[in-house]
């Protein structure tokens, strides 16, 4: 936390729930704390250690990835686990990651009392919401989620089992199918906005996107463009995750404009990419010039002598005040 002050920066969303854990003790009686932290709260002394250095705390939060084959919750939590059309509760296109179904309404519950909790018992300044969508589910034959939650609730509304669809021969009961995936994720994201709002009304709430609307909707069920419209978000931190500064400066030139006023755009950057600090700077300088109200480097261990070196003398020499 010193060196971060020291090379300017002014807000760190740690890592906080993952894996199938939370890094601070007594999150829910089903979710344990990260044995590497046992004995401690890491999540209080972050907090202590913000307010001494003047660095905003957002804890960063996977929502429906809930880690690999050593998760807790995969096997405690096995019934609530995400389905692929093609039998598989492992994601094939995501390295084995699994996810819980975004439909069931146990899974709503449980995260809803976690952040409640999280915001009611510690002074954080936000809560940032990952993974807040379905796996990686183009090619379709490879989508999700199939279980019988996801099966029932489309049959019970449309009277089709969406295991018959294809989306050649079925496009408008397809179509229908997608909208039915986005509006789990959707409802979700307006449930966790009203808690925020009715527990901590002064905390900001974000959550992290992929910038291509098209690829964010179609493949992951992610409709982040409707939650700005309805206001269900006050920061959206785009996953601009590219070595390209020019590819960078197109995106965000045809993407900001389009979006609602009144939201913090936030450019997520990748210095786990290996990019030099030269390319670090000028991608900050970028996102500044194309509307971002800051740059989020993923993140913090990525980050060399030389990046610190050039945020420090560059782009962060100044205070400025978070967003």
């Amino acid at each position: 936390m010193k060196k971060l002050a020291e090379a300017g920066f002014n807000c760190l969303c740690p890592e906080t729930i993952y894996g199938g854990y939370a890094i601070y003790p007594n999150a829910h009686p089903a979710l344990r704390q990260n044995p590497a932290f046992h004995g401690w709260d890491p999540l209080k002394e972050l907090c202590a250690l913000g307010k001494k250095y003047n660095i905003k705390i957002i804890p960063w939060v996977e929502v429906y990835f809930i880690g690999f084959q050593d998760s807790p919750l995969v096997s405690e939590k096995a019934e609530w686990l995400a389905l692929g059309r093609n039998g598989k509760q492992p994601s094939t296109l995501e390295k084995g990651y699994y996810y819980f179904c975004p439909s069931r309404e146990e899974v709503r519950r449980f995260w809803l009392e976690i952040y409640e909790y999280l915001l009611k018992t510690y002074p954080i300044d936000g809560l940032q919401l990952d993974y807040i969508r379905y796996p990686q589910s183009l090619p379709w034959e490879e989508g999700y989620c199939y279980c019988g939650a996801c099966r029932q609730g489309f049959y019970n509304r449309y009277e089709i089992d969406p295991t018959s669809l294809d989306p050649q021969k079925d496009p408008e009961k397809w179509r229908k199918w997608n909208e039915y995936r986005m509006e789990q994720v959707t409802d979700f994201v307006k449930n966790v906005r009203a808690m925020q709002k009715r527990v901590r009304p002064d905390a900001k709430l974000s959550a992290d996107v992929f910038p291509k609307l098209d690829e964010a909707t179609g493949a992951k069920f992610q409709n982040w463009m409707l939650w700005l419209e309805k206001g269900w978000l006050d920061q959206i931190y785009f996953m601009a995750y590219t070595s390209d500064a020019e590819y960078l400066r197109r995106e965000a030139r045809d993407l900001i404009p389009k979006l609602p006023k009144g939201v913090d755009i936030i450019t997520g950057l990748a210095p786990y990419m290996g990019f030099s600090a030269e390319t670090l700077i000028d991608e900050i300088r970028i996102a500044r010039e194309t509307g971002s109200q800051g740059a989020c480097l993923f993140e913090y261990g990525s980050l060399t002598a030389e990046h610190i070196h050039a945020l420090k003398e560059g782009p962060f020499r100044l205070p400025v005040t978070c967003p």
